[in-house]
């Protein structure tokens, strides 16, 4: 979603369909939650099937 993002989120692993995404700041994390479904959509389009269906930021 752009290069700030990546400076600021890692991925840490995917199960069952929820991926599992590290946040350094509260402040990131509080944004990433609005803008979750956008980005569940986002990824699943670029894979090309529905493979993200929720993500947790931690």
């Amino acid at each position: 979603m752009g290069n700030n993002l990546s400076q600021v989120t890692s991925v840490v692993s995917i199960k069952r369909g929820k991926l599992f995404v590290r946040v350094k700041t509260p402040t990131w994390r509080n944004e990433l939650v609005f803008l979750k479904s956008e980005i569940i959509s986002k990824l699943n389009r670029r894979v090309g099937k529905k493979v993200v269906k929720d993500i947790i930021f931690v």
